[in-house]
């Protein structure tokens, strides 16, 4: 997503911003604001570090909103990919508990990792 770009840089799109920072590019002053923490008001869900592995059953539903996992399904929680110079990323895995092969739907966002993904499917 691009910064909103305004001359006036306190207010965009109805809302009102306090800059943290002056930015200005290409002549447009860029609004900045401070960045949502996990677990503050308004980031989505987050429940924490905790790696674990469960299996949810077949019919299992985030909410009520959500859609019925097809199949049981297993997920491991903040299982740790460790990249080429040595960088953990954490990931949330949803596998199927079966031997069948099954193409992977990899789910990517520099916003974190809940809130989004499998959990977004209506």
């Amino acid at each position: 997503m691009l910064p909103i770009q305004s001359q006036n840089a306190t207010e965009a799109r109805g809302q009102t911003f306090i800059a943290s920072m002056s930015l200005t590019i290409s002549g447009f002053d860029v609004l900045t604001r401070p960045t949502l923490r996990p677990g503050d008001p308004g980031a989505g869900p987050y429940d924490g570090f905790k790696p674990f592995t469960s299996t949810l059953k077949k019919g299992y539903r985030r909410s009520p909103e959500h859609a019925a996992f097809q199949a049981d399904t297993i997920l491991e929680k903040d299982f740790a990919v460790i990249m080429r110079d040595g960088v953990k990323l954490y990931c949330d895995i949803f596998r199927p508990d079966d031997t069948q092969k099954v193409p992977a739907i990899i789910l990517w966002s520099p916003y974190g990792k809940g809130g989004n993904g499998v959990y977004l499917i209506p």
